[in-house]
């Protein structure tokens, strides 16, 4: 894999390359500089992937909150006419800090993210039991497959860790803990079945990380262990997350499959005194304000971040085998 990233390095070496794109990012608070919105929109990709986090909403009387965050968020982004946003939820669009199942207003919510990402009444979203779907494009004569997964509407209870004050939560192996629920596990089942040429899942919290003690899947270690076994003879498959107002890349090895995990975070709200280095991570952490792009060609893609301003921080080469 090394030799295949270095060879494609030399042979991908320019912007010409690559032509479609994609920007992905999260924790974007509604209040705060929008200055990296103007910077997405100069790079004017195709489509942007909101990770969770789009707006902070918390409540806890109603969802007044959530809806008047929304109604910034609106004016926020009303300069991007031409592309197409897909969406997914974390917790401070849900409603709740680090919220699951028990969420009071969990209905509630879910009808304002439908309503404002304008997903038609005839989608399937608006009868599932959460906000979970998936995208398929040909990009390059490539079928490209996005999974969006929804971590937060049936997600269950987390267990809290009381000795390691730098941690909120241990990982729990009660079998019967779930973080999609089982609609949504059977709909994943048959997804991922489909045959293309290049997948993403999307998950507003990590997956392959185990060293922190926030959100991530290793908290239900049976269901990230399940994730694994379901996906682990389908090749370019790849994760895309959010959540930890830090941006990296990660890799794991599952039985002598590989997988890369590309996490961005802190589009306004990054965690400038965070320097962690994870067992799974392969490049630096980044720890400023940014958003990541995946830009397509025939044989590979890259996975860049970018600053505030819109300048490179980090380029990665993947190819599609």
């Amino acid at each position: 894999m090394k030799f295949s990233l270095i060879l494609l390095l030399l042979i991908c070496c320019s912007f010409e390359c690559f032509s479609k794109s994609f920007a992905f990012g999260s924790c974007l608070h509604q209040k705060k500089s929008q200055e990296i919105l103007n910077s997405i929109y100069e790079k004017k990709p195709d489509k942007i992937i909101f990770l969770g986090d789009n707006v902070y909403g918390d409540t806890n009387d109603g969802v007044q909150n959530l809806k008047e965050a929304y109604d910034i968020l609106r004016e926020n982004l009303n300069h991007f006419k031409n592309q197409q946003f897909l969406s997914i939820w974390d917790d401070h669009d849900y409603g709740l800090n680090d919220g699951g199942n028990s969420f009071v207003y969990k209905k509630e919510s879910k009808e304002l993210f439908l309503k404002f990402w304008n997903i038609p009444s005839t989608d399937p979203r608006w009868i599932r039991d959460g906000i979970y779907f998936d995208y398929e494009e040909v990009i390059k004569g490539n079928k490209v497959h996005f999974i969006f997964l929804d971590t937060r509407y049936n997600r269950s209870k987390l267990k809290k860790d009381y000795i390691n004050p730098k941690k909120k939560y241990v990982s729990d192996f009660d079998k019967s803990k779930t973080f999609l629920g089982d609609s949504q596990w059977l709909w994943l089942e048959k997804a991922i079945k489909k045959k293309v040429d290049l997948r993403f899942i999307v998950s507003s919290i990590q997956i392959i990380p185990e060293d922190h003690g926030f959100e991530k899947w290793s908290n239900f270690p049976n269901e990230k262990n399940k994730l694994f076994r379901l996906i682990k003879n389908h090749n370019n498959t790849y994760f895309l997350t959010g959540d930890r107002h830090i941006s990296s890349i990660y890799k794991e090895d599952f039985g002598g499959s590989i997988f890369f995990e590309f996490t961005s975070s802190g589009l306004n709200m990054a965690w400038k005194d965070n320097n962690e280095k994870d067992s799974k991570q392969i490049i630096k952490t980044i720890n400023i304000n940014n958003f990541g792009l995946i830009e397509f060609s025939k044989e590979s893609f890259k996975i860049s971040y970018f600053n505030e301003e819109g300048k490179v921080i980090s380029e990665n080469y993947f190819y599609i085998e």
